[in-house]
C-alpha cells in the first residue's frame, strides 16, 4: 500500500528527513533500473505550487488576421458598337478625370454624320424653297438630293451585298470546323494508317540501303578505291535515313492513338467560334438590310419633294418641310453624340487595374474595356474566427501593416462586421488555430499617396 506508506512517512518526519528519504528511494529505483518504481513514488510527492504562478497584470497579445487590399471599381464600358482603334493606358497606369481611355473606330459613324449633314442641308433648302416658291436653284438641289440619295442607295446595296458575302465565308468557315470534329470524333483512318504504315516501311527500306551502300563504301574505302571522305558521306545518308524512319514511326503511332482529348477540345471550340461568326454576319446583314430600306425611304422622299417643287409648295407641304428639318437635325445630332461616345474617358481619377479589350476587337453597347479604381480610400476584407469577434467594433481603429512599407502602420477604421458566419475561405488567415467558421470585417484605409495597391497582402492588428 504505497500511499498510505508515503502519508504515514509524512506525518512522522520532518520536512528535511522526508527529503532525504525521497532522495535515498530515486537513487535506489534508478540504480534497481525500476523506473517505474521512481514514477509511482514520485506520484505522492507535492509539486511546488509556485510552477502554477502567472505574472499578474499581463496583457495578450494582438490578434493578428490577414487579408488583401481592395479597391472600389469602376468599369469602363461603350454604349456604341464599333472596333477598338487605340488604346492610350494599360494596366498599372495611373489616369486623372477626363482622361481620354479608348477611341472606337468611328468611320461609319463619320459617313453616316456626312449623310445626316447633306439631309439637313437638303431639308433646310427645301424649307427655303418652300417658303420663297420653286426657283431654278430650288429644283437643282432637289435633284441634287435625288442624286445623293440614289447613291446611297446604291452605296447601302453594295454593303448588304459585302456581308452577305461574309455570311458565306462565315458558313464555309464552320462547315470546315465541323467536318475537322466530325473526323478527330470518327478516330483513325485505316487508309491513312495503312499509308502510314507503307510509308514506314519505305523509310525502312531506304535505310537498309543506305546500311549497305555505307559497309560497301566503308570496304571500299579501305582498300582504297574510293577517295577518303567517302564513308563519311554514306554514314551522313544513314542518319538522314534514320531520322526519316523515326518521323515514319512517330507519325503512325500518333495515327494509331487517335487524337487527343486537347485536339477534339479545340476542335469543339473551333465549331463554336465558327457558329458565333456565322451568327455576327447574318446579324450584320439584317443591320445593312435595314440601313438599306432607310437609304431607299430617303430616296422615295427626295424624289418626292422634287416633284412638289416643280409643282409649286403649299402650306400643307411647307409644315412638312418643316417637321423634316427638325427631324434631320435630331438624326445628326444623335449621330454626332454617338461618335463623341466612341472616345471614352475617365470618369474619375484612378488606376487602371484591368484591360479587358484589346485594339483591334470588336465591342457591343454594354462591353467591358477596362477596369479602374478610386485608390484614394481603399479597404482590406479580413476574416475572424467566431472566439475573437469580441475584439471587433464598428468604427473603431485598427492598425495595419504590409510587407512593401515594413516601417510604416496604416491606420483604418472597421467600417462593416458580417451578420453571418461562414466557413474560412481558402487562403485566408484568421490568426487563429483551427478555426471552421469565420466572420467578415472590411476595414477602411485612407490612401492619399496611393502606397496600398489592390491585391497586396496586408496584415491587421486587433486588440
Amino acid at each position: 500500500m504505497e500511499q498510505p506508506l508515503i502519508s504515514r512517512l509524512r506525518s512522522t518526519m520532518s520536512g528535511r528527513s522526508l527529503a532525504i528519504l525521497t532522495s535515498a528511494i530515486v537513487v535506489l529505483a534508478l540504480l534497481m533500473g525500476g523506473a517505474s518504481l521512481f514514477d509511482r513514488w514520485q506520484i505522492a510527492v507535492p509539486s511546488s505550487p509556485a510552477s502554477s504562478l502567472r505574472p499578474s497584470g499581463s496583457r495578450a497579445q494582438p490578434k493578428v488576421v490577414s487579408g488583401l487590399i481592395e479597391a472600389d471599381a469602376v468599369l469602363i464600358s461603350t454604349e456604341v458598337p464599333g472596333r477598338v482603334e487605340t488604346l492610350h493606358v494599360e494596366e498599372g497606369d495611373a489616369v486623372s478625370t477626363g482622361q481620354v481611355l479608348a477611341q472606337l473606330d468611328t468611320s461609319t459613324l463619320d459617313a453616316e454624320i456626312q449623310q445626316a449633314e447633306a439631309a439637313l442641308r437638303t431639308a433646310e433648302a427645301k424649307l427655303a424653297a418652300g417658303k420663297a416658291g420653286a426657283r431654278s436653284q430650288e429644283i437643282e438641289i432637289a435633284e441634287e438630293s435625288v442624286t445623293i440619295a440614289e447613291e446611297g442607295v446604291a452605296s447601302a446595296e453594295k454593303v448588304v451585298e459585302m456581308t452577305q458575302g461574309r455570311v458565306r465565308s462565315a458558313q464555309a468557315t464552320l462547315q470546315a470546323a465541323q467536318a475537322e470534329l466530325e473526323k478527330l470524333q470518327a478516330g483513325p483512318d485505316p487508309y491513312e494508317i495503312a499509308l502510314a504504315e507503307t510509308q514506314l516501311e519505305q523509310a525502312k527500306q531506304r535505310l537498309r540501303v543506305a546500311w549497305a551502300v555505307r559497309d560497301s563504301t566503308g570496304g571500299a574505302q579501305q582498300r582504297g578505291e574510293v577517295p577518303e571522305g567517302s564513308y563519311e558521306s554514306t554514314q551522313a545518308a544513314v542518319s538522314r535515313a534514320e531520322v526519316q524512319v523515326r518521323i515514319a514511326q512517330l507519325q503512325l503511332e500518333k495515327l494509331k492513338a487517335g487524337p487527343r482529348s486537347e485536339e477534339l477540345a479545340a476542335a469543339q471550340v473551333a465549331v463554336e467560334a465558327a457558329e458565333a461568326g456565322v451568327d455576327a454576319a447574318k446579324a450584320q446583314v439584317v443591320e445593312q438590310q435595314e440601313r438599306l430600306k432607310a437609304a431607299q425611304a430617303r430616296l422615295r422622299k427626295a424624289r418626292a419633294q422634287l416633284e412638289q417643287l416643280e409643282a409649286g409648295a403649299t402650306r400643307e407641304q411647307i409644315a412638312v418641310v418643316r417637321a423634316e428639318v427638325s427631324g434631320a437635325r435630331a438624326a445628326l445630332r444623335i449621330l454626332q453624340v454617338k461618335r463623341d461616345k466612341a472616345t471614352l474617358r475617365a470618369p474619375r481619377a484612378g488606376l487602371v487595374l484591368e484591360q479587358v479589350i484589346h485594339v483591334g476587337e470588336r465591342v457591343t453597347p454594354g462591353s467591358v474595356l477596362l477596369r479602374l479604381a478610386n485608390l484614394d480610400r481603399v479597404k482590406l476584407t479580413v476574416y475572424v474566427a467566431e472566439t475573437d469577434l469580441s475584439l471587433v467594433h464598428l468604427g473603431e481603429s485598427v492598425s495595419v501593416s504590409v510587407d512593401t512599407y515594413p516601417d510604416r502602420d496604416f491606420e483604418g477604421e472597421v467600417v462593416y462586421v458580417s451578420p453571418e458566419a461562414e466557413f474560412t475561405p481558402r487562403n485566408v488567415s484568421t490568426g487563429g488555430q483551427g478555426a471552421n467558421r469565420v466572420f467578415a470585417v472590411k476595414i477602411e484605409l485612407p490612401n492619399a499617396d496611393h502606397a496600398l495597391k489592390p491585391g497586396m497582402p496586408a496584415d491587421a492588428a486587433l486588440k
